[in-house]
């Protein structure tokens, strides 16, 4: 990847550390460790500030602001330090993720841009528009216009594709229906350096020395289905104890049902933790579970099997064969089902095959097939 300039468009990058941002973080480094000069245009400012690091620039452009999109705030502002760079000759690609560069979407369908673009998606707001849209209020199913009029856009003006996982490149072909030929489906990668099964646990910390440990790490909304996992407990002996970490809107509900089925001691609420401190966590736990209604590549189940820790999964995303081997999936996704699960793959003592993780997931590996992208468009 030497002697190139990746411009990065893409409104979330860390601090904070959630959304996209933990992945655009970790393959922007990957990415000028391999030797590419990488500058991402992300929001946040002025809470956050632009910084240079080696081979990585980060340059802070406006946040949102309450009831206005970021493709009326961050949008246009990434355009115009677009134009700046390209003015520089300071770009030898583009590379856009989702719906986020809203207006330079419009400059590539009016204007003839000879430089590559790449746009990742790793949702679609159509599928998700589709499932949701309905309960959503005036100003959501607005955004998710929004977002998809970008994401079309991009897709069909973009010189290449990358799709997080096969059920993203059906969404995308789906709904936005461009050249097949041009989407590349490359999984998300996993930081192995950071997440891995050597290392402190917070196990004795936490009081659950003795335990067995289900984890979720995610944000706490409907779509999560908590409340499954928290019917499923009560059906797995009291040995059984569930680690929640993550903030959302439908926390104090996901609470009351605990209490409601008087198990509240069983389950333990943590809250936001920070993205580095996270693996500690991983460790304390024998297993990790997550039954999505919908998913594009989900960060937390590579990061969970990189920590030694098996998956059990809902069928909310398509893996690839090399991912598709290391998950337990779930068929119907009913507390029993889910209970008995959870019981089997404790009691097996399965152990998950890191070395292969590390070897086909490391951030290294999924910035080297992207290169070999951007070599197809140069």
């Amino acid at each position: 990847m030497k002697n190139l300039h990746v411009v990065r468009m893409v409104y979330d990058f860390p601090p904070p550390w959630y959304g996209l941002s933990p992945g655009t973080y970790e393959l922007s480094k990957a990415q000028s460790k391999l030797g590419a000069r990488v500058t991402v245009l992300c929001g946040e400012w002025p809470k956050q500030k632009s910084y240079k690091d080696d081979n990585l620039t980060v340059i802070r452009l406006p946040l949102t602001l309450p009831y206005l999109s970021l493709c009326a705030t961050y949008s246009p502002a990434a355009l115009l330090k677009y134009l700046f760079l390209k003015k520089e000759r300071k770009t030898t690609i583009v590379h856009g993720h989702t719906f986020h560069p809203f207006f330079y979407h419009y400059y590539r369908k009016f204007v003839r841009d000879k430089i590559p673009y790449v746009l990742h998606m790793n949702v679609t707001s159509a599928k998700r528009s589709e499932i949701h849209g309905k309960k959503a209020s005036w100003r959501r199913n607005l955004e998710w216009n929004l977002s998809i009029e970008s994401e079309k856009m991009g897709c069909n003006y973009a010189d290449a594709i990358i799709c997080v996982s096969e059920s993203v490149r059906q969404e995308v072909l789906q709904y936005y229906k461009p050249q097949e030929d041009r989407i590349f489906v490359i999984e998300n990668g996993v930081n192995t350096d950071l997440f891995k099964p050597s290392g402190e646990s917070k196990k004795e910390e936490l009081g659950l020395n003795g335990k067995k440990v289900i984890l979720f790490v995610g944000r706490i909304y409907k779509n999560k289905n908590l409340n499954l996992l928290i019917q499923s407990l009560l059906l797995l002996p009291s040995e059984y104890h569930l680690l929640i970490i993550g903030t959302g809107i439908d926390k104090e509900k996901i609470r009351s049902i605990a209490e409601e089925f008087e198990i509240s001691d069983r389950v333990i609420f943590l809250g936001y933790i920070p993205y580095f401190n996270l693996p500690d966590y991983y460790r304390a736990a024998d297993v990790f579970c997550l039954l999505s209604t919908l998913e594009g590549a989900p960060k937390v189940v590579l990061e969970a099997l990189a920590s030694g820790v098996p998956v059990i999964s809902s069928r909310c995303f398509k893996a690839g064969p090399a991912l598709n081997k290391h998950i337990f999936w779930l068929d119907n996704n009913t507390p029993e089902e889910i209970a008995g699960k959870i019981e089997n793959t404790v009691k097996i003592g399965h152990k998950v095959n890191v070395e292969e993780i590390k070897q086909v997931f490391d951030w290294s590996t999924i910035a080297d097939k992207i290169a070999n992208v951007y070599e197809k468009m140069m």
